[in-house]
């Protein structure tokens, strides 16, 4: 009688063990959700008071891939350096562990004046081509940022422009190291190659509750002088 009732409720208990098996099968086999959305705001405040927004929002596709939206734009301040113009950029992001890898394309907008008593206009400018990348080790950060200006004008000339940081966090979220930038210039009405700007500098970084704060100084070689640029970045 014993033995009867036993092969019931060991055929009862295998079949719950096998439909709790394939259950946990499938929780594993389903892809994991990616991650969630990232909108940045950056502020930029440029030598003579020049003002630089940005916004940025990457799209999450999967653990390792997302799509990244930029627009920016620049108020002049009392530096010609910084003339206004508009920028728009869109380009995939691979993740890899630390790594993100940011190829993209561009377009930006300048104001021109008119000739002859005539009004300005807004025109698109240059096509850009650009690779960002970004090294997030912890204590240890990197950013070079690689940009490449196609002008629609066949007057003005190509441009390289080039960031590139490496930080190292010290202590209570402060971080420094050097910073070093360029802008070279070919083509166009130019003959031969130019070095446009070379910065050679560096970065305090301070990061609070609220976002962080970056300080860059440099020294501009070309024109034999001080710039500097005061950064606030937040995740929103």
């Amino acid at each position: 009688m014993l033995a009867r009732r036993a092969v019931p409720a060991a055929l009862a208990l295998l079949l719950l063990l096998a439909a709790r098996g394939a259950a946990l099968a499938e929780t594993a086999a389903a892809p994991a959700a990616a991650p969630a959305d990232q909108t940045v705001l950056r502020i930029d405040l440029e030598d003579g008071f020049a003002l630089h927004p940005w916004l940025y929002h990457e799209l999450r596709l999967s653990e390792r891939w997302g799509i990244l939206f930029d627009v920016h734009a620049q108020a002049p301040g009392r530096n010609d350096r910084f003339p206004p113009y508009l920028e728009l950029d869109v380009g995939p992001v691979l993740h890899l562990g630390g790594l993100q890898v940011n190829p993209q394309i561009g377009i930006d907008f300048v104001w021109r004046e008119g000739t002859g008593g005539s009004g300005g206009r807004t025109v698109a400018s240059d096509f850009i081509l650009e690779l960002y990348l970004i090294l997030s080790l912890g204590r240890l950060n990197a950013e070079s940022w690689n940009l490449y200006f196609i002008p629609f004008d066949s007057e003005s000339p190509f441009a390289y422009l080039m960031r590139q940081i490496v930080t190292v966090r010290v202590a209570y979220g402060l971080s420094l190291g050097p910073h070093v930038e360029g802008t070279f210039l070919h083509g166009g009405a130019l003959r031969g190659f130019q070095v446009d700007r070379i910065a050679l500098g560096g970065d305090l970084a301070y990061a609070f509750k609220f976002g962080q704060l970056v300080l860059f100084l440099a020294s501009e070689r070309q024109r034999g002088v001080l710039e500097t640029r005061l950064t606030f970045v937040r995740e929103l």
